[in-house]
């Protein structure tokens, strides 16, 4: 899965307003890797829990750049994709709300 997510995810994220459709399909499709089932088997679990933690931090990453585009250049399709990783990750704060990845901690996200 991640390598799925390393190959396409700048491009997904970069044609979100493009793609009719595209935010919402994006949206459902991280969700679900961000959130995943703790009945998983042991195996399959781990492997879960480091896609969902790969994928958040590449989130997060993402969303802070995209955010200090849109404020400082007054860029519209980066506020839009802002906003749309926004949504994601408050979605994924409010499934898995004691879910804290140590990486967080890099961005300043230490009092969260």
């Amino acid at each position: 899965m991640l390598l799925w997510w390393d190959k396409l995810s700048v491009p997904i994220i970069n044609h979100l307003a493009v793609e009719k459709g595209l935010a919402v399909e994006a949206r459902d499709t991280l969700l679900e890797l961000l959130v995943y089932d703790e009945d998983e088997p042991p195996s399959q679990l781990e492997e879960s829990k480091v896609t969902s933690a790969a994928v958040a931090e590449t989130l997060l990453a993402t969303w802070l750049s995209k955010t200090k585009l849109a404020s400082e250049e007054f860029d519209d399709h980066a506020r839009f994709v802002e906003s749309q990783i926004q949504i994601m990750l408050i979605s994924f704060g409010k499934r898995r709300p004691k879910v804290r990845h140590a990486s967080w901690n890099d961005y300043g996200a230490n009092e969260l």
